[in-house]
């Protein structure tokens, strides 16, 4: 693990290279100049690695119940 970013969980890992994934996808199809072409794949890699990550959260929260304390019940 890189040691500027310690404690990163394999969510994170996922959806990073998911989002690299998609950006070397849609590489070819930049036809602007190199430094346009290289802002459009870390747009691209932040946007899918910021949806992926937010999928797996809302599946995990689904999975894991939301946790509220229980209220009371007046009787």
């Amino acid at each position: 693990m890189p040691p500027g970013i310690p404690g990163r969980g394999r969510a994170f890992w996922l959806s990073l290279g998911l989002g690299v994934l998609a950006g070397l996808a849609v590489l070819p199809s930049f036809t602007d100049p190199l430094l346009s072409s290289i802002g459009g794949f870390v747009f691209v890699v932040g946007v899918v690695s910021l949806l992926v990550r937010g999928s797996i959260a809302l599946g995990q929260a689904f999975v894991r119940g939301w946790r509220e304390p229980p209220r009371p019940v007046a009787r």
